[in-house]
Formats: C-alpha cells, sequence, structure tokens
C-alpha cells in the first residue's frame, strides 16, 4: 500500500498501516473557487542569432575571350618604287591583336645592307629605303627578295615563306 503525505508536520514519509485513514479538508463551495483567468500568452522566445557571417557570393568569373579565328594572309606584295625603294603591301584576314612582326629584304646577288622593318600592323603598305646596294649587276637594278614574318596577339603566324615576292631595286 502506498502512503500519502499530505504535508503535516507528523509521520510524513512513513508507510502508513493499512488501518489509517486519509482525510481530506473539506470542498470548497462554489462562491468560494476563484474564477478562471486566461494564462498569459507564452512570451515568444528571441530567435538565436546565426553563428556565421554571411559574405556576398563571390562575383562569376568573366567568360572566356571568344577564340581567336585563323590568320591568314590574303594579299603580300612587293614592287621596286623608283631609285633604290621598295614599295609593300600586305592584307591579312582574322587573327587577335596585338599584331608584331617585320620586313626584311634580301638581294638576290650581292647584300642589301638594312635592318628588318618593324611592323605592328595586321595590314598596310610602307616604303622601304634600299641603300647601299652591292651586286647591281643588271643595267641599273637589282633583284631583291622581300619577306615578311608576322605574328598575332592568338599565337598564329604567317611565315616569311607565305609572304615572299621579288621585285627589281633600280640602283
Amino acid at each position: 500500500m502506498v502512503a500519502l503525505c499530505l504535508g503535516v508536520s507528523a509521520g510524513c514519509g512513513s508507510v502508513a498501516s493499512p488501518a489509517a485513514q486519509v482525510t481530506q479538508p473539506p470542498a470548497a463551495s462554489p462562491s468560494e473557487m476563484p474564477s478562471p483567468s486566461p494564462s498569459p500568452a507564452p512570451s515568444p522566445s528571441p530567435s538565436p542569432s546565426p553563428s556565421t557571417t554571411h559574405s556576398p557570393a563571390p562575383a562569376p568569373p568573366p567568360p572566356p575571350p571568344p577564340p581567336c579565328p585563323a590568320f591568314t594572309l590574303v594579299h603580300f606584295d612587293a614592287r621596286g618604287l623608283g631609285t633604290r625603294n621598295v614599295h609593300v603591301t600586305w592584307f591579312t584576314s582574322g587573327g587577335c591583336a596585338p599584331f608584331r612582326g617585320n620586313i626584311g629584304i634580301n638581294a638576290a646577288q650581292g647584300s642589301v645592307p638594312h635592318d628588318d622593318l618593324a611592323i605592328q600592323a595586321r595590314s598596310g603598305s610602307v616604303d622601304i629605303p634600299v641603300n647601299d646596294v652591292d651586286g647591281c649587276v643588271s643595267p641599273n637594278s637589282v633583284a631583291v627578295s622581300v619577306v615578311m614574318d608576322l605574328f598575332d596577339g592568338g599565337g598564329h603566324r604567317i611565315t616569311p615563306a607565305e609572304a615572299v615576292n621579288q621585285t627589281y631595286v633600280n640602283c
């Protein structure tokens, strides 16, 4: 049997005998009963703050540049122009900037002392002076080979084997 402790100072916590009687206080009358009052609504608990700081997502990388189209020689020409000058024209298509290269002149016989002319254009024309031409065997002229070596920014090349022209220069 289970003992019931009513908070009376005597005998609380001891086991009751079967003959012990438990008494209850008298019931309160309906007028003495407190009227039910609404229980207060529980206040919302604050949301826990995030433990990590959110930073904006990194910007996506820029798109790759469009592929560099094929670099093609369309036209290359060299002609003797007056006395000791060569007029060179070239036209290319495709490729990517920047463009860099040079134009050189070689005499068929003898030598043509000069520095190669640096160029930085996809297409163009230039007059190149040819001074101190050795080997002027034909009456008043010498055969020269004009070559161009041109690169684009995409790693393509127009080689001297592609861009070669022979002409005569008056000397």
